[in-house]
């Protein structure tokens, strides 16, 4: 009974041996694979950092006029002689 479950493990061991050195020569390498996926995540990083600042430069600046102009009056005062127009 030993000889057989021996010879059984023999086998398998065989049989995954041979599927490993098969998937090694199909499959393309695993530095080939993280080029591919270091540049998708550089790519993707990218398009959301622009997205993020194109979206805050257009909120930030609707009312940005307005804000320097009531800043400026408020620091030369409501009465002075050089207050500014616009």
């Amino acid at each position: 009974m030993s000889v057989s479950i021996n010879k059984y493990a023999f086998s398998i061991t065989f049989l995954l041996k041979y599927v490993q050195n098969y998937l090694k020569k199909k499959m393309p390498s695993r530095k080939a694979l993280k080029k591919g996926q270091t540049l998708v995540e550089f790519v993707l990083l990218m398009a959301s950092i622009s997205i993020l600042s194109l979206i805050f430069l257009r909120v930030s600046t609707r009312g940005l006029a307005d804000l320097w102009q009531a800043t400026i009056n408020v620091v030369i005062g409501p009465y002075s002689p050089t207050r500014m127009r616009f």
